[in-house]
Order: C-alpha cells, then structure tokens, then sequence
C-alpha cells in the first residue's frame, strides 16, 4: 500500500503506513528503501540519509542505497559516509560516474584539486555530455578563476542534453561569481520555473532584481511568491527582511487593501510587521483589522505595539492585559507591556518581561531593544551592550537592529 501511495504522490500516507510497517518488521531492508525514498522526494535529506543508513545496515552491497547514502552524505555533510559509500560503490561497480562524481566533490572540499580534475576526467571519458561530469568540471574552471570557461562548459552541455535544474543553478553560481548580471537575469526565470515550491531560488531572485534596481520586477516576482506560499510564516520573514532592506512599501493601494480584506492570517501579520517595523503605523493598523477583529491574539498584540508607536497607551494597555490574560508569554505583548513599564519607572519588571521575549522569542530583535534599554535604564550600559551584542550576534542580517548600535546615545532609544 505505501509503495502504490508513494507512486501515486500522496507521501504523507505512504511515509506514515510504512512506518507502520517498520514497527512491526524492522528487518526488511525494502522498508527503510522506501522510506528513503519518501523522505528523499519530500525534501527531507536528513530524514532519508538516516532510512537509507538502516537499509545498509542490512543490505551492505545495495547500490541504490550505496548512491544515496554518497549523494546524501555529501549534502547533509556526512563526508565520512559519503566517501565510504562512493569507494564501495567503486568496488562494485567500477565504471559508476555518479560515485566518481561524489568522490570529485569531495576532493574538492578537501582541497585536492587534481583528484577532482582526474574524477572529471574519467566521467568524460565515459561520457563528454554527462551533466555530473561537467558540472564538476565548471566547478573547477570557477575555483581557477576561469569564469568563461567554466560557462562554456554548462552552456555546452546545456545544448547537448538540455536544461536541467543542477546545470541552470551551475551557471547562475558561475555568472554570480563573475558579477555576470546580465547572465543571471537571463537564467533566474528558467531555475524558479523549475523550483516549484522551493522558496530559496524564488528569494534569491527577488533579492537580484531589487539589487540590480528592478523594483517593479522584484514586487511583482514577491507576490508570485506570496500567492504561492500564502501560509508559510518563515518564507515570509525571509521576504519581509528583503522589503525591509530595498523597499519599506512594496504594495500598492489596491493590493495592501486586497491582502487587508482576502489575504491569509500569515500574510496580514507577515505586512503587519513590516509596517510596523517600518513605522507606517495605519498601514499596519489596516493590515491588522480583520485578523485583530476576529480576535488572533498575534494580530492583538500586534496592535498593542502599533498603539504604543502612535501614542495611544490607553489602547495598548487594554491590548495587552487582555492578550496576557490567555497567552502570558506572548512576545509583543510583553515588549509592549516593557516599554510601558519601562516608561513608568519599573525598571525590574521591564528587565522580566523583555527576558522572557529574549528566552523564548531570540529572532524578535524588539527583546533585545527593550531589555538593553532597561538595563541601560538601570545604570548598566555593559550590561545594555552585551545585549545589544548578543542580539546582532543572533539576528546578523536585522538592519533595524544593527542601527540600534551599542553606544550610549543610542541605547536609551526604545523600540516600539
């Protein structure tokens, strides 16, 4: 049944069935082949590195665990495993490219260079055209500098055997590295076309065509994204990070009321923050109606924070008593409720309350505003500082907190 259901698509069911079947029987090396397999097509390269470590377990001479087990370990940086795999697939297998292909990969992180070389060599000796091969061979052109020549190579095989994802994503890397902007906007559309829901090339692109000046480009590639992935919370922290560098406003009138009124509870949040953190604090509000109406505590405790940058302390008292009253650690409440206190001489409990967001929410640079401005509060500007430095250290990429830098002028600012 989970083999029918694996080919049929439906992973969820086939990886929980034979699981199932793992639990009554965990002898059968098929099981755990399947069940790489699943993990492997689901994206989940831990996962299936660790089935297929069982199945070799019990089946040492398996090739296609012996390949995936090399091609697995080399991404999941089990390089031990990886070499290991490849050499006993050599062995048994002395003409296998795809084994020569991780041992020329693994040469490479080890800095030996002519072993990969000679890796390279001998896939193309089998076969001129193999895309492994050639993008090894690129590799190794780029890391001596032969940006040219190292296109050359995918291009060649691209028109040899056609695109592919790995050669496509090959030569976005070489024209990145050649500072080939032209190229990469010729070859980003084909990679995200080919990505589906992989949301990290998608990102990529809409971060290249903000930074080569495209903004209309860029928002247009962001909703494509949105609209693809309405729910997922992280993508859309990734994307929020892109618009708080390049551009603080990236919807129109229509869309922001569009997402206001129909978007998903994730992407209302998700603009919420933005207009937040960005101080477009009716924006925000907006953003913020519906979702607060319905009574999300996310999106009240939003509201407290967005009251507090507008003045209306009365609203945001309210807000966050009656938040805290049914989540107590919710995050912005607290850093709203330490600001107020803050405000009100309650230095100590300022210090609790941002502690409490710094402990279990470390990506809210907010916690580590308001806990550095209390402790600054209380006559502690190293102890102000190391926050200010703890937060950078976990939040590199956060310019809202980057420009709260850690000097005495600058550590009395609160953060709303």
């Amino acid at each position: 049944m989970a083999e029918a259901q694996f080919a049929s698509g439906n992973l969820e069911e086939a990886r929980q069935n034979i699981q199932r079947a793992i639990i009554s029987r965990d002898d059968v090396a098929d099981y755990f082949i399947l069940l790489g397999r699943i993990e492997l097509q689901s994206g989940k390269l831990p996962s299936a590195f660790n089935a297929y470590s069982r199945a070799l377990d019990l089946q040492a001479d398996n090739l296609e665990v012996l390949q995936a087990i090399a091609e697995l370990g080399l991404q999941t940086d089990r390089l031990q495993e990886a070499e290991e795999a490849a050499d006993r697939m050599l062995l048994l297998s002395p003409g296998s490219t795809r084994a020569m292909l991780v041992k020329g990969f693994l040469a490479i992180e080890a800095n030996r260079l002519d072993d990969a070389r000679r890796y390279a060599g001998l896939i193309f000796a089998q076969d001129p055209t193999d895309e492994g091969g050639a993008i090894l061979s690129a590799r190794l052109q780029a890391l001596d500098g032969d940006f040219a020549g190292a296109a050359e190579t995918a291009l060649r095989t691209i028109e040899a055997v056609g695109d592919t994802e790995a050669l496509n994503a090959t030569l976005l890397e070489i024209y990145r590295a050649q500072g080939n902007a032209a190229g990469m906007r010729g070859i980003f559309p084909k990679i995200v076309s080919a990505a589906g829901e992989n949301a990290r090339y998608q990102l990529d692109y809409v971060n290249f065509l903000y930074k080569t000046g495209d903004v209309a480009g860029a928002r247009s590639e962001a909703l494509k994204v949105i609209k693809a992935q309405p729910n997922d919370s992280s993508l859309h922290q990734s994307l929020r990070q892109i618009f708080l560098e390049y551009d603080p406003e990236p919807l129109g009138d229509t869309q922001r009321a569009f997402f206001a009124s129909s978007g998903t509870r994730a992407t209302q949040i998700s603009f919420a923050k933005l207009y937040l953190d960005t101080a477009q604090y009716d924006k925000a509000r907006s953003m913020l109606a519906r979702p607060a109406g319905e009574g999300a505590l996310e999106a009240k405790a939003l509201m407290a924070r967005i009251a507090l940058g507008q003045k209306q302390d009365k609203e945001a008292d309210a807000l966050v008593t009656s938040v805290l009253a049914a989540d107590p650690r919710n995050p912005d409440a607290l850093i709203a409720r330490a600001i107020r206190r803050l405000a009100a001489g309650k230095i100590d409990a300022a210090l609790k309350d941002a502690n409490i967001v710094v402990s279990d929410a470390p990506q809210e640079y907010g916690g580590y505003a308001a806990l550095a401005n209390a402790h600054f509060a209380k006559g502690s500007k190293v102890r102000a500082q190391q926050v200010f430095e703890r937060g950078i250290d976990f939040l590199p990429q956060s310019e809202l907190l980057a420009e709260l830098c850690p000097s005495s002028e600058h550590l009395a600012q609160v953060a709303a």
